[in-house]
């Protein structure tokens, strides 16, 4: 006949090592969404009373690893927040000129006006009033436009 006292005590090992291989696929599931969170939750895990058989098989190469894939993240941010400042600069260089282009042209179409109807000032002011709304239309544009 087998003892109950035995039989509660293979049950409790049962137990600790379903519940370590719990740990285990948690811990798994959690590497691969966030590598941080998984050095929080070990550093946690470790200042409890239950020591984790995970601890034991980390080694300077995986933290090693986890430090270069730390840095490569970071470069990568940096290049792609540093190649949307040069587009951003290239964009705000090829907004300034093409105002220069509607100024330039703006003021060719006015001088045209001037000279062309200064003997008719009964076409001269409505033609002129007509430009003096466009061009304020076309300023206020510029300071109400959103700025992403």
């Amino acid at each position: 006949m087998s003892n109950p006292g035995n039989k509660e005590h293979s049950d409790k090992k049962d137990l600790k090592s379903d519940e370590l291989q719990e740990v285990g696929n948690t811990l798994e599931k959690l590497s691969k969404k966030e590598p941080k969170l998984v050095s929080e939750f070990m550093a946690l895990a470790k200042m409890g009373s239950i020591s984790n058989p995970l601890h034991e098989k980390l080694s300077d190469e995986h933290l090693g690893k986890i430090v270069d894939l730390a840095v490569q993240h970071d470069e990568r941010q940096y290049n792609l927040l540093k190649s949307k400042q040069n587009n951003d600069y290239k964009d705000k260089q090829s907004d300034k000129k093409y105002y220069f282009a509607y100024f330039t042209l703006g003021v060719f179409v006015f001088l045209i006006v001037l000279v062309y109807l200064k003997d008719t000032p009964d076409l001269l002011i409505p033609t002129l009033t007509g430009l003096g709304g466009l061009v304020s239309g076309f300023l206020a544009g510029l300071g109400f436009r959103r700025k992403d």
